[in-house]
């Protein structure tokens, strides 16, 4: 910028031991600070660190509280919530959006066969995959045991078939832990083809769901 640097001043920002940031002052004069501006600045640099340790550990809470802490997907209450706003939405600017159930295939038997151990594990790994690839737009989260949910938005019942089969070869292409492979059904449902409520979204995607199972599992079924 131009502007001649004379005298500079930095102090840390510490918050519980760990380094977070710097407090930096410069003044145009040289030897501009003094004993009594270092006592200043500190007294800042502490101020203004107890302010950022509440604020990150709010935002931590924050995060917490709509996060799954097994997998790292959304919990089940905030796709709830995200749910009933793009129906809100939906409805008042008449756009479609569809909602993916995925079920791993076979999870209870492998389950009972190797403890709860190598299960967490598999859906840790879940998690993963599905952070990874599903869309940008879309919502993924964790319903409950090894269900999980895709809020898809302005998604068309062809378009989240492609979305649930790029899902599905996914989890089958890949090694879990312990050289496991795994498959997972898909079940699709489209607002307001399918249905104007949440309810009626996930009854009727997990009826797909139901359908892909019976019909030898590891498929894509959209609710018809």
């Amino acid at each position: 910028t131009g502007v001649k640097v004379g005298s500079f001043l930095s102090v840390p920002l510490i918050v519980q031991g760990e380094l977070i940031g710097v407090l930096n002052m410069s003044h145009a004069q040289t030897k501009a600070f003094g004993e009594e501006h270092l006592r200043m600045a500190i007294l800042i640099a502490g101020q203004s660190a107890g302010v950022i340790q509440r604020f990150l550990m709010y935002e931590e809470m924050s995060r917490l509280a709509i996060t799954d802490p097994l997998t790292g997907l959304f919990n089940r209450r905030h796709l709830q919530e995200h749910l009933a706003g793009e129906i809100h939405r939906s409805r008042r600017y008449d756009h479609v959006f569809s909602i993916a159930i995925i079920d791993i295939d076979g999870f209870k038997e492998l389950n009972d066969a190797h403890g709860h151990g190598l299960g967490d594990r598999i859906l840790t790994e879940m998690g993963r995959l599905m952070r990874k690839h599903a869309r940008s737009s879309d919502l993924t989260s964790r319903y409950g045991g090894d269900e999980f949910v895709v809020l898809m938005p302005e998604t068309d019942p062809g378009q989240a078939a492609r979305a649930g089969e790029r899902l599905r070869a996914a989890i089958a292409a890949h090694m879990f832990p312990r050289r496991k492979k795994l498959t997972a059904s898909v079940g699709i449902a489209t607002f307001p083809s399918d249905g104007t409520t949440a309810e009626a979204l996930v009854r009727k995607a997990d009826r797909a769901l139901l359908d892909a199972k019976k019909n030898g599992r590891n498929r894509v079924l959209v609710s018809s």
